[in-house]
């Protein structure tokens, strides 16, 4: 949420795994992504992605990787992979494409080149 004010902390930050709760390696990786330590980063955003067993957290990281634009650059062949592959079951509400799907169709053309971005406060 700091963003550039959080650079004094990038020192004492480490990239997020362990034990600690998915929710929070997310946000700990959007957090590192920002302070420039996308190398760190972005493998953590991509597996949990990746993760057909947990569509929330999932749909959490797609929003991150979303958010950060042009740094998440280096994470558009994990996008497109969960893009290609099918949803989990029950995943799929009424027409809308399946969760993280959403998010991904609008940021892989978006990181491409091929449509404007959106613009986050």
């Amino acid at each position: 949420m700091l963003r550039e004010r959080a650079a004094p902390g990038a020192g004492r930050a480490a990239p997020p795994a362990g034990r600690s709760v998915g929710a929070v390696q997310i946000a700990a990786a959007e957090a590192l992504a920002r302070m420039g330590q996308a190398d760190a980063a972005l493998p953590v955003l991509e597996r949990w992605l990746e993760k057909t067993d947990d569509p929330p957290l999932a749909l959490q990281a797609a929003n991150v990787l979303d958010r950060l634009g042009p740094i998440a650059l280096p994470s558009l062949p994990a996008m497109k992979r969960v893009l290609q592959r099918p949803a989990p079951a029950g995943d799929n509400v009424g027409r809308e494409p399946p969760v993280p799907h959403r998010v991904l169709r609008r940021a892989v053309p978006e990181l491409e080149g091929r449509v404007p971005p959106l613009v986050y406060p």
